[in-house]
């Protein structure tokens, strides 16, 4: 899945949730309980190949490679 596709899908999933919720805090006693944790996670990295270590990538050498990213833990 590329992030063209991801991200109407995340969209939609977030908003179909925002429309259910009202309806299941009606029960009787559901929110007096209830209790929710969101945990963020941020992951980067950097290598710098050395040593004639380098990936090629079609037919040129990679000097470097990062990412990042982040996560929700529901």
């Amino acid at each position: 899945m590329t992030a063209r596709n991801i991200i109407p899908l995340a969209l939609l999933g977030s908003t179909a949730l925002a429309l259910v919720m009202p309806t299941a805090t009606h029960a009787a006693g559901f929110v007096d309980d209830a209790k929710v944790t969101l945990g963020l996670r941020n992951y980067y990295f950097n290598r710098n190949y050395l040593n004639n270590t380098d990936p090629r990538i079609q037919g040129e050498l990679q000097g470097q490679a990062e990412g990042w990213t982040q996560s929700f833990i529901l």
